[in-house]
């Protein structure tokens, strides 16, 4: 009988020193710093496939920088000066280019009216300051010059779609803003103005020349501008300008 009251009486102890054997244990782990939490299969995924972790978004664009979109359409810049700052006189007229751009546009459907129905084209943009230095009334238009480029394919400039930066200059006033130059760069076939003909027979029609990346291949050019002229009599009052332009 005294040996069961003894069984009984250790049976309670010998639980009570291995419940705290394990909570030693335990905590021994977490000081020691190996304690890992439970896995749940998810993290093995995790570890397997560590970009899909990553905070960093999973679809990046690619650099756009080159690609702008204008009032006119999409651009495609292919070159562009800022702070050029040029300045060229004549009579007394200072005439200051500002900046310059190379780009291929795709028209917005509003305005290909504008650009004769073309799909694409290259369009050269001049920024400029021009400045009647005198007190008498000078008349100049530099948004009807042209630009003739290292691709020998002379660019009129579009007044209509230019700023106003010519025209009258009454006294000392200064004007400033962007001229813009296009080239068609449509490649197609010609009309039909060549080959057979037979008796008196006119044919009329336009003819495209190929020219690939016209506008990447478009490195300088000379901008050509119409001598200032008084605005009294017509009378000229300076030179023509000749102004040699790098758009690289």
């Amino acid at each position: 009988m005294r040996k069961v009251f003894l069984s009984i009486l250790l049976v309670p102890i010998l639980t009570l020193i291995v419940a705290c054997t394990a909570e030693e244990d335990v905590g021994t782990q977490e000081a020691d710093g190996r304690t890992a939490p439970k896995n749940t299969g998810d993290n093995e995924e995790e570890l397997a496939n560590p970009s899909e972790v990553s905070n960093e978004p999973n679809n990046v664009e690619p650099n756009q920088d080159n690609k702008k979109t204008s009032e006119f359409g999409k651009l495609t810049i292919e070159s562009e000066q800022q702070d050029v700052n040029d300045t060229y006189e004549t009579g007394p007229i200072h005439l200051t280019i500002q900046s310059l751009q190379v780009a291929s546009l795709e028209p917005e459907e509003e305005y290909k009216q504008q650009f004769n129905g073309r799909e694409s084209l290259t369009m050269v943009t001049v920024q400029m300051e021009v400045e009647n230095t005198s007190e008498d009334p000078i008349r100049i238009d530099p948004s009807q010059g042209v630009l003739v480029t290292n691709t020998n394919k002379p660019l009129d400039a579009k007044p209509a779609l230019s700023d106003d930066v010519g025209g009258d200059f009454n006294g000392q006033t200064t004007k400033e803003g962007e001229v813009y130059f296009i080239l068609d760069t449509k490649l197609g076939l010609s009309a039909d103005i060549g080959q057979d003909v037979s008796g008196q027979v006119t044919e009329k029609g336009e003819v495209y020349f190929a020219i690939d990346s016209l506008a990447d291949n478009m490195k300088s050019g000379t901008l050509i501008i119409d001598a200032p002229h008084s605005g009294e009599n017509y009378s000229d009052v300076g030179e023509e300008l000749y102004i040699d332009i790098n758009f690289q």
